[in-house]
């Protein structure tokens, strides 16, 4: 992997976009917020919601801990700056 690559727990500052790498797909993408009850929490979401590389299991271009079928979203394993 790439020096430029970070793991994704290594986490990239809220709304800027980055490449992700999810299985063999990069992407454009970000980390934006999401409303989780009270809690305020956040999720890895392409920048274009109608990115074409997006994994299938991810619902409306966000990985969520599961999609809307109820089949877990896959997670990005690596980031890097544009």
């Amino acid at each position: 992997m790439d020096a430029r690559y970070k793991h994704a727990d290594e986490l990239p500052p809220l709304d800027h976009d980055v490449i992700l790498t999810v299985g063999r797909l990069e992407f454009v993408g970000r980390r934006i917020r999401v409303e989780d009850g009270a809690l305020g929490a956040w999720a890895w979401a392409t920048a274009n919601e109608y990115e074409p590389r997006v994994p299938k299991c991810w619902t409306d271009g966000v990985c969520w801990g599961s999609n809307d079928d109820g089949v877990p979203s896959r997670k990005p394993r690596h980031w890097r700056y544009r």
